[in-house]
């Protein structure tokens, strides 16, 4: 039976702020012009363009402007006369000792009138919320409407949530949020929650869903039939790791069940086909298997999204690590206990229940002239070019997850380089495997490939920005197959290591492509150059100088 009410639930769209999880808040500006005229011609009550950061807000990469919403260079954005504009603040970043800063909130928000806001919202978990409660009221007397969102709601034990919902009341705040941070509530939980806000707060209440179970459009659904009064969306779900409940998704809902005809969903279309589709397929958010799983485990959703990045792990080896991850560190992301869980996983066979057998150590090979060869696309473009040089200058080669046996063929002294388990195992089982040697920073394989292959171990392991080779370990910035390759070839200390197929990427924001640079930092002063074409910082002599 249709439901012929028309709520008076607003939509927020915060793709610009949370989606700026997934591209470091670097939007092109047509781009985002494009979303906002969108948005507004949908419907949209409130459109959160980003954060608003101080000075003392640091990062590892650069940050584009939504991070900032710095207001003399968001002006080229037009006004419209409909949705307001908010930005976001990370409560503590505004606080001290619990206290607001003063200096902080002067040195980067001005009085609203000023301003090209209407909204400010506070992002705050509940060890900061008496400061945020304070913090609120400092906004309101710059004359921004406020709200505050609580984090992180799934992990808060009832006595917890009583407490902030209680805290929260006390303040001016114009909305109180609760965030499903990890994506683990359901839509009991969420009206559980509903219910609880309003035995202490009789204000306006929103609520922002994460996907990491499937269940943000469900959440969302239930805060409406409880008679919630502000809900959050992003385009195609843009957000970090699992990502959001889909703009265009609650949009239809309210449009053809609820009737709610003041937004049009179709004003969408053109925006979704033109500017979220490709950056879907270049930032790759959304549900998969590790997302739900870190919900289920309530394990900060970075952790996934550091290791799904630059997709060198299996599945498997993703839920290894999440299960390695030490439980005191699972609700904040922590670098150091992500690379400890890490190492802890990549350099032993996944799933393996059988007797393994211990590899015996590489040892290095004696040669003035390597060459390495990666898997880039560059290999099949100067395929006839690289198979020319190892003829001409008989290199040794040292070739990572080989597809074919070209290479091989023509080599006088052929290595091959594998580090996944997956691809090991398949070398292994191949049907013409030969006694080629294979390198591997395993260190163990089943029993039963022990007369299979010649294959031996440097023991691989992780530390974020270090490299250190010798010929009973490498320390590597990230477990990729092209370091460990280049690092059997610096161990022989030739006089000169070619590379060919390290293409690298256009982008150098890749997290891949800066993984790869914090290793040629580390290794600049090896005999390194690239024989085919590269936008990573190394020496490129070209290959047609090398032959005749």
């Amino acid at each position: 039976m249709a439901d012929i009410r028309d709520p008076k639930v607003k939509i927020l769209d915060c793709t610009l702020r949370d989606g700026g999880y997934c591209n470091n808040w670097q939007f092109d500006k047509k781009e985002a012009s494009a979303m906002i005229h969108a948005l507004n011609n949908a419907g949209l009550d409130i459109i959160e363009l980003g954060y608003k950061s101080p000075k003392s807000h640091t990062s590892k990469s650069f940050e584009g402007l939504f991070r900032y919403c710095t207001e003399s260079q968001i002006q080229f954005l037009e006004e419209y006369p409909a949705a307001e504009y908010a930005f976001m603040l990370d409560a503590k970043e505004f606080l001290i000792n619990d206290k607001v800063d003063r200096s902080v909130v002067d040195e980067c928000i001005p009085q609203c009138e000023e301003s090209f806001f209407d909204w400010v919202r506070i992002a705050s978990y509940y060890p900061t919320l008496q400061g945020t409660v304070e913090l609120t009221d400092v906004l309101r007397d710059l004359g921004y409407k406020v709200t505050i969102n609580l984090m992180g709601t799934s992990l808060l034990t009832e006595d917890d949530l009583n407490k902030a919902f209680s805290l929260a009341s006390i303040s001016k705040t114009d909305v109180l949020y609760f965030s499903d941070s990890f994506g683990d509530l359901k839509p009991n939980d969420v009206c559980q929650c509903i219910d609880l806000i309003r035995h202490y707060y009789s204000g306006k209440i929103g609520i922002h869903t994460h996907d990491n179970n499937g269940l943000a459009f469900a959440n969302t659904i239930a805060a409406i039939d409880a008679g919630i009064d502000f809900v959050d969306a992003t385009l195609m779900g843009m957000g970090r790791g699992a990502g959001n409940l889909r703009t265009e998704q609650i949009l239809l809902y309210l449009y053809f069940k609820l009737h709610k005809h003041s937004v049009n969903p179709s004003e969408l279309l053109e925006v979704l086909d033109s500017v979220m589709i490709p950056l879907h397929k270049k930032c790759q958010w959304g549900w998969d298997y590790t997302y739900m799983l870190s919900a289920m485990q309530n394990i900060h959703p970075t952790y996934c999204q550091h290791l799904r990045a630059t997709n060198q792990y299996t599945i498997g080896q993703v839920n290894g690590i999440l299960h390695c991850i030490d439980p005191s560190k699972r609700e904040k992301f922590d670098e150091r206990a992500l690379f400890k869980a890490i190492d802890s996983v990549v350099a032993r066979p996944v799933q393996v229940d059988e007797r393994l057998i211990n590899l015996p150590l590489y040892e290095p090979l004696k040669g003035d002239t390597f060459l390495v060869i990666a898997t880039g696309p560059n290999i099949d473009s100067y395929c006839d070019e690289i198979v020319a040089f190892i003829k001409q200058r008989s290199p040794i080669v040292i070739e990572c997850n080989p597809k074919n046996t070209l290479f091989e063929a023509v080599s006088p002294t052929y290595i091959k380089a594998i580090l996944n388990w997956v691809r090991l195992r398949k070398a292994l089982e191949s049907p013409d495997l030969s006694r080629t040697p294979i390198v591997s920073g395993l260190t163990a394989i089943p029993e039963k490939y022990r007369n299979h292959a010649n294959v031996c171990t440097i023991p691989c392991h992780i530390s974020k920005g270090n490299v250190q080779l010798d010929q009973m370990s490498m320390i590597l910035p990230a477990y990729v197959v092209g370091m460990f390759a280049v690092g059997l070839a610096l161990l022989s200390k030739p006089e000169k290591i070619y590379l060919a197929g390290f293409d690298g990427y256009e982008d150098d924001r890749n997290p891949r492509h800066q993984e790869m640079n914090v290793f040629w930092k580390e290794t600049s002063s090896s005999p390194l150059v690239s024989i085919t074409p590269t936008t990573y910082p190394i020496t490129i002599e070209p290959v047609y100088r090398l032959i005749k």
